[in-house]
């Protein structure tokens, strides 16, 4: 870009080179495809600038600034006064860098804001639902008792006695004698029931070994 060369006149890649000089390098590609040349750069809008060529306030803001700068430095030296040229360009200068440092400024307290947000999105997280106790195991049935039977000696000798006195009183009354021989035949049938219940025992004794 020739130094006396007027805005207007301006290439596509002259208008970037003035983007990367006052700072907004990044914007030179988004200028590129939409062909902003030097005679569409002085007629850019607010509504231009943040909308199709995506530049924030502050950046619109600098470009304005630095647009303006450039404007008085082209009719400084359209107009053959080149006197004041070197003061202008110094003006022009510390604006640029001014802008710069307010544009750093305006990045870190967005960065700040975006990490206080993610903050308190972290801490309105909704808490984890208490998971319900499982229920308790029902609890074990009671264990049977099992009725122990009749010693089967006692049981052995009580049947024995019943049939002993029933067969002596039948024997007694053809002697002529029924008491004395349901007395013997008890006693008889008593000692007969005791011997098959102890042989019973045994036997449920070998059958559970």
């Amino acid at each position: 870009m020739g130094a006396t060369k007027p805005i207007k006149d301006w290439t596509t890649e002259e208008v970037g080179q003035w983007l990367v000089a006052i700072g907004l390098g990044e914007k030179v590609e988004v200028f590129h495809t939409n062909a902003v040349s030097g005679d569409m750069l002085l007629d850019l809008e607010d509504d231009d600038l943040k909308g199709d060529l995506t530049l924030t306030s502050l950046q619109t803001k600098k470009f304005r600034k630095c647009l303006e700068f450039s404007k008085s430095i082209d009719a400084s030296s359209q107009g053959g006064d080149g006197g004041d040229d070197a003061a202008t360009v110094d003006e022009l200068e510390a604006e640029i860098d001014k802008l710069k440092a307010d544009l750093a400024a305006e990045e870190e307290k967005n960065t700040k804001l975006e990490e206080e947000l993610k903050k308190l999105k972290v801490d309105e997280a909704p808490p984890e639902e208490a998971k319900e106790p499982a229920p308790a195991p029902a609890p074990a049935p009671p264990p049977q008792q099992h009725h122990r039977q009749g010693r089967p000696v006692v049981r052995g000798a009580a049947g024995g006695a019943a049939r002993g006195a029933a067969m002596g009183a039948v024997a007694g009354a053809i002697t002529g004698d029924a008491a004395q021989g349901a007395k013997v035949g008890a006693a008889v049938g008593a000692t007969g029931g005791a011997m098959r219940g102890v042989g019973a025992r045994r036997a449920r004794r070998r059958g559970f070994g």
